[in-house]
């Protein structure tokens, strides 16, 4: 074998080993991007699934018989209620057969603030009481 014919016989051997490397490389990056897709999709899922209800210019005492009244109708675990007038949500959970306010989480209030996004309006959790 002459030089010419053994020069090019390695560049078909590195060309060859080079795109076993780069089809590899494409792979990994479809399996991450994947995995990712996949992992955000099944985080958004358990926000997904929050009820809410309206309740404008609500005392706290409405606001609780608003909860109460909705919890035991669609049998949820938790349920926000909304005040567009006062910029504000509770949460309220049933323990039991008897219904309370509780404290939400900060990814709770943005949640909602982007569920009601299309209303340019921020809404601050109300403390429970």
């Amino acid at each position: 074998m002459d030089n010419l014919e053994f020069n090019q016989h390695n560049k078909c051997d590195l060309d060859h080993k080079m795109i076993k490397v780069n089809m590899g490389e494409n792979m990994n990056k479809i399996i991450i991007t994947a995995g990712l897709l996949f992992g955000s999709l099944l985080s958004g899922a358990s926000y997904a699934h929050f009820s809410t209800i309206e309740c404008n210019d609500c005392s706290a005492s409405q606001r609780l018989q608003q909860a109460d009244t909705n919890l035991v109708d669609q049998a949820h675990e938790s349920i926000f209620v909304v005040d567009f007038v006062n910029h504000s949500v509770s949460k309220f959970q049933a323990d039991g057969e008897v219904v309370k306010a509780v404290t939400m989480t900060l990814s709770e209030n943005i949640d909602i603030n982007h569920k009601y996004n299309h209303r340019k309006t921020f809404l601050r959790s109300v403390n429970a009481d």
